[in-house]
Order: C-alpha cells, then structure tokens, then sequence
C-alpha cells in the first residue's frame, strides 16, 4: 500500500498541494500534519509510522524535508526506509 505524509511548517501554509501530489502518486492514505521542521512531536508521523506494514511504501513530498526545492516529485520509500522510486 502507498502511504502519503505532507507537512507544513505554519499555520499559514497549506498541505493541499503536497496532499493532491501524493494523491495523484498513487496513495492510498494521507497523514497530514503542520509542524516546525526541527521537532519531533509530530503525532501524525508517530500514526503513520504505527502504522505501516511490509511492504508498505511511505511517500513523501520532497519540500517536506528540510532544505528541498518545493518543485520536486513525490519521492517513495519503502518500510525499510530504502529509496524506491521517484516520481513527479
């Protein structure tokens, strides 16, 4: 199954754009969240973490990571953590 996370930082900002993205890639499941970049208490990421499977392909919005273009793809990682695909 293809699991989707999207995050923001701010109140001000919306996931919409990463939520349709991750949609048209395929997810199954979206976990949204708005959190600052550099902390941990991310209650949708501990839900999608409990809740993914092997086999299970977590995909996130590159732009959720710190530092990465908001222009890239949907980038797949499988449960192990390993890079799978990548995809625009």
């Amino acid at each position: 199954m293809l699991i989707g996370y999207a995050r923001v930082s701010t109140n001000e900002q919306d996931a919409a754009a990463q939520v349709q993205a991750l949609q048209s890639a395929g997810c199954e499941i979206v976990f949204r969240e708005k959190a600052s970049g550099g902390r941990w208490e991310r209650p949708e990421l501990h839900r999608l973490l409990g809740q993914i499977r092997k086999g299970d392909v977590v995909v996130v919005r590159p732009s959720t990571w710190p530092g990465a273009s908001s222009s890239a793809g949907p980038a797949r990682r499988d449960a192990s953590g390993s890079r799978t695909a990548s995809a625009s």
